[in-house]
């Protein structure tokens, strides 16, 4: 007998800009620097936030006001902490991104590759996969001149990073008493899209999810084959940061519970593999149902109980009780107290 009762919760991060800025970089005389801050707050996997984004890739371009021609280079897939000093007259713009803190995307070659487009402004991720390493979040900036920024008294370019990606995160609850050691393991999701090309933008981020993508799904390695105990007194759960995508209510995710140690029913241990659906209604500030959103964290939870694992739950006699009454107090009568004999 399969059963699971699944209860969807989503935890939606909050989209908040910071009231301050890092700066990250005050180079002297007519530098080019950077401060940045990043808009979104959420908690689970190794996460970028304002606070420990010290490192990123930088791509800048510049023409001529009013030109098409973007050939102009100042910084090229390259640490925000080079050094490039602005051309008088000249317009820039810039695409920057963090995979993790300080970690490179190659520009080219095998594997995920980015690259940078002035003209739109745009940045390109090719044959992205996510590591949950590597939270990836990037910024692109309209125009900005010289004078923008030399004339008053440098002032770093203003970099507002976006997440583009989503987290995915499994909770397994049970009401189960620790006795029976009751264990989750071999948690995956199946099908999801693992590997694909986004493009950012000013506008957020769109992956293509519908074009040359690999659909390996995610393994929730934390669950790995002896898994995780679970009962009334521990949950257990696991984030994974993944490929944002429509079509949620296709996916499944699969696991496997077992009951080992103290058998409910005096017999082998018990193990059921199950199955789910991760469709969703959309949240607030989420706008479709049954799509997983850049920036967001959906949490859903599976309630596993020990009648949904062993083979005939009709055997399972549970152990209740009934208050029978309570003793009452028996009241005595002990006397008037004798006066008290100052000492």
């Amino acid at each position: 007998m399969k059963r699971s009762l699944f209860m969807l919760g989503v935890a939606v991060a909050a989209l908040s800009g910071c009231s301050q800025s890092e700066i990250l970089e005050v180079a002297e005389g007519r530098a080019i620097g950077f401060s940045s801050f990043v808009n979104n707050n959420t908690r689970a996997v190794d996460e970028v936030t304002e606070g420990n984004l010290s490192q990123y890739y930088v791509f800048g371009n510049y023409g001529s006001d009013g030109a098409s021609d973007w050939s102009g280079q100042a910084f090229n897939n390259e640490l925000n902490t080079t050094l490039y000093y602005w051309q008088p007259g000249k317009i820039y713009r810039f695409g920057a991104y963090a995979d993790g803190n300080g970690r490179k995307i190659a520009s080219s070659g095998e594997g995920a590759t980015v690259s940078f487009d002035a003209t739109t402004p745009k940045l390109t991720f090719t044959n992205y996969t996510p590591d949950d390493a590597k939270d990836l979040v990037a910024a692109v900036t309209e125009n900005q001149t010289a004078n923008d920024h030399s004339n008053k008294k440098n002032d770093p370019v203003q970099l507002n990073f976006k997440h583009l990606l989503s987290q995915v995160k499994l909770t397994f609850t049970s009401t189960a008493a620790a006795t029976y050691k009751l264990t989750i393991s071999d948690v995956r999701i199946e099908g999801a899209v693992s590997t694909c090309t986004g493009d950012y933008t000013a506008s957020g981020v769109t992956w293509n999810t519908d074009v040359s993508t690999t659909k390996n799904g995610y393994v929730y390695d934390f669950f790995k084959t002896e898994g995780k105990e679970i009962s009334s007194e521990v949950s257990q759960y696991q984030s994974k940061l993944v490929i944002p995508q429509s079509g949620t209510e296709q996916l499944y995710v699969y696991f496997t519970a077992t009951i080992k140690g103290e058998k409910p029913s005096g017999s082998a241990d018990f193990t059921k593999n199950f199955k789910a659906t991760l469709g969703h209604t959309a949240a607030d500030g989420d706008s479709d149902n049954n799509k997983w959103q850049p920036s967001y964290c959906y949490n859903y939870i599976a309630n596993v109980e020990i009648k949904d694992i062993v083979d005939n739950p009709d055997n399972l006699v549970e152990i209740k009780f009934e208050v029978k009454g309570v003793e009452e107090w028996k009241p005595v009568e002990a006397g008037t107290v004798t006066k008290k004999v100052n000492e």
